[in-house]
């Protein structure tokens, strides 16, 4: 899912993102034969800096932005900023 929270810079996405993703691995979602059952997320977020750029593309940022963090261990909150290219997209 995604959330697009307005007039909100990349410090601010950064931590709603953190707060949600800490929420989610903080939760126990079941409890079944005495163990809790809890889960973890990867959240990736973008963030603009005023120039122009279609929701398609920042959502396409914060969707690599994830994968990153997927990449990395998972449990883990990364942006992309504007701007940022793949070498091999780049190509």
């Amino acid at each position: 899912f995604a959330m697009v929270p307005p007039a909100t810079r990349a410090v601010g996405a950064g931590a709603a993102g953190e707060r949600l993703r800490a929420r989610i691995a903080g939760h126990v979602f079941l409890r079944r034969a005495g163990r809790a059952v809890r889960l973890t997320a990867s959240v990736g977020a973008a963030t603009t800096n005023g120039a122009a750029m279609s929701g398609t593309g920042l959502l396409d940022l914060a969707d690599r932005a994830l994968y990153d963090m997927k990449a990395a261990g998972g449990n883990r909150t990364g942006m992309r900023p504007v701007g940022c290219v793949d070498v091999e997209r780049a190509k």
